[in-house]
């Protein structure tokens, strides 16, 4: 069940990688949907590959392959929130 909601958003992502599904969607439903998705999608092959890579060794590769591919996913993430400024929580005070 839980692969098969995979390909559900796996079908969605595509269905959405356009500029006009972007504008329709609007920016953060559209960045929303695509973050859920990778990290489910992630979450199913780690699911998959880690508890396998305990018992077989010919498996240990692929685990380490999606804990990397977390880690730069991580890694890309912070860097580019260290670049964006913060909004600020309170308003500026109105001058006049």
């Amino acid at each position: 069940m839980g692969g098969g909601f995979a390909y559900v958003l796996i079908a969605a992502m595509a269905a959405t990688s356009s500029d006009r599904a972007v504008a329709r969607l609007g920016p953060l439903r559209w960045r929303r949907l695509h973050t859920l998705g990778a990290w489910y999608v992630w979450i199913v092959f780690a699911q998959s590959y880690a508890p396998r890579a305990l018992e077989n060794p010919f498996y240990v590769p692929f685990a380490l392959a999606v804990l990397a591919a977390a880690g730069l996913r991580a890694l890309t993430c912070a860097r580019a929130m260290r670049r964006t400024p913060a909004a600020s929580p309170v308003p500026p005070p109105a001058t006049g």
